[in-house]
């Protein structure tokens, strides 16, 4: 059925809109061929400290301060004082002889609210946190998988998809949750119209919706962040996709099926933690001590390093380096820098992002899809592909067809053991090297070509060099220095 045939009272229409708030407030993951550092609090960035701290133990039960035992070693050691402590405290509207106490009680836990499915937990006695994890990320692994199952499920809509696999999944049902097939049929088919329904039946006000959707969608676990990067590439391209509130639904579907099957036991506590969903955010005592001590500590450390700096401003007035060589800001490449330096002290280093500005999608080898040799955050501008011919192309991916349906058939469930009963001793040789580490290197990738003009080229330079802040002061060297990353599951290259 279409969604537009449904007509949405305004009620619903302002959970729609909290359901895209409380999904805006998970911050994105991406897979291993793009991944990046994301803030885990990107998104509360429009909020006060005290505010996502409290929306976060609400929602999660995390905490977004250092444990209290941390900060009295911290005191014990000199790097936080007692006057750090009693600032912070009064700052925050807190008697300092209250919060230097609580230094020394253990780290409080902070408990989320209540979702229908940890009442149902405490009422049975069953772990249906752990059955719904396990039943949703059975589903999500084939959904959402690249390639990698030998039995892929389709695509298409993630509800209606879900929604095909609950229809035949028997484990809820023998694990006590009776019916729950039929439930699963008995759902629109339209996701929008899934979460007008279910919304309802679970009585979810306006009030409680932003902290209670919020609640759900963390209890995704990774599955959550991962469509929200989904949802994020899309976003780069113009393009929307409706995974995470597909998701949502999804969760918002197994605490209607719980209610529905404990009903008598779990009314009155579920009535009361939609009560608590609809309370304000505001902090315990608890967290507001916490803090308090973590502002001290932040004071303390913003001293400190204020000592350590220069006051006159770094390199002005040095003479000019022989050398500046320019690195990615990694872990791997501070070795090479603290190197250098040591070594000659007219080679100037730099620290920059690994890119340098050349946001670049790469055709590989006998490939169709441009991988992003950039940051996962930002859409690729330019583009590159191997310099080969296209016989050489054609005759790559003829080789890899062959190997992947090869592999395929040794392991394919109906011809996998007699595979190894025919042909498993041809491959103790294989085995031995395997063993012994003496595995064949990959083969490198042919080398890449940018195809652009010379003008370009100097401005793309340009905006480079002005990005690093190097203007002025050039050493008759620059270099930039890019670094490769090889491992079992990915493999990439950076283009400088």
């Amino acid at each position: 059925m279409s969604f537009h045939s449904y007509q949405f009272p305004g009620a619903t229409l302002q959970l729609f809109a909290a359901a895209e708030d409380a999904l805006a407030q998970i911050p994105p993951a991406f897979g291993l061929e793009a991944t990046v550092a994301v803030n885990p609090y990107l998104g509360q960035a429009g909020e006060s400290r005290v505010q996502a701290a409290t929306r976060l133990a609400r929602v999660a039960g995390a905490r977004i301060t250092a444990p209290r035992e941390v900060i009295a070693a911290w005191l014990e050691a000199g790097r936080v004082t007692k006057q750090d402590i009693a600032a912070a405290a009064v700052g925050a509207g807190l008697d300092p002889a209250q919060v230097q106490k609580a230094l020394h009680d253990p780290s409080p836990a902070y408990c989320p609210d209540p979702t229908l499915v940890d009442l149902a937990a405490r009422e049975t006695g069953q772990d249906w946190p752990a059955l719904i994890a396990d039943r949703v990320g059975l589903w999500a692994g084939g959904h959402f998988d690249k390639g990698q199952a030998l039995w892929p499920a389709p695509g298409g809509s993630a509800f209606k998809a879900w929604r095909a696999f609950a229809l035949r999944d028997l484990t809820p049902g023998l694990r006590g949750l009776r019916g729950f097939c039929a439930f699963a049929a008995s759902l629109p088919t339209d996701p929008r119209a899934a979460f007008a329904e279910l919304t309802g039946r679970l009585g979810l006000s306006t009030e409680a919706a932003p902290l209670y959707l919020h609640r759900l969608a963390m209890s995704l676990g990774g599955w959550a962040q991962y469509v929200r990067g989904l949802g994020w590439a899309d976003g780069l391209k113009g393009e929307r996709n409706a995974l995470g509130f597909e998701m949502l639904v999804i969760r918002l579907a197994w605490e209607v099926a719980l209610l529905d099957s404990f009903g008598e036991q779990l009314s009155t506590p579920w009535a009361q933690a939609l009560k608590a969903h609809a309370a304000p955010l505001e902090p315990s005592l608890d967290l507001r001590i916490d803090l308090a001590l973590q502002e001290a500590a932040d004071q303390a450390e913003e001293r400190a390093l204020a000592e350590k700096l220069p006051a006159s401003g770094g390199r002005a007035g040095a003479p000019t380096p022989d050398i500046q060589a320019i690195f990615c800001i990694d872990v791997r490449s501070e070795p090479f820098r603290r190197a250098l330096e040591t070594a000659d002290p007219g080679v100037q280093t730099r620290g920059f992002a690994g890119f340098f500005g050349l946001p670049i999608a790469h055709l590989g080898l006998a490939s169709d899809q441009r991988e992003a040799r950039a940051p996962v955050l930002l859409e690729a501008a330019l583009n590159s592909q191997v310099a080969v011919s296209g016989k050489a192309d054609q005759a790559e991916r003829i080789t890899r067809r062959a190997t992947r349906a090869w592999g395929r058939f040794k392991l394919a469930a109906v011809s996998s053991f007699a595979f190894v009963e025919a042909a498993g001793p041809l491959y103790l040789g294989k085995l031995f090297g395997s063993a012994m580490a003496q595995d064949d290197a990959p083969s490198p990738e042919p080398v890449p070509a940018l195809d652009l003009p010379s003008d370009a080229r100097i401005a793309l330079a340009g905006r480079v060099l002005r990005a690093m802040s190097l203007t002025s002061g050039f050493a008759p060297v620059v270099l930039i220095a890019g670094h490769g990353v090889n491992s079992p599951m990915v493999r990439g290259r950076l283009l400088p």
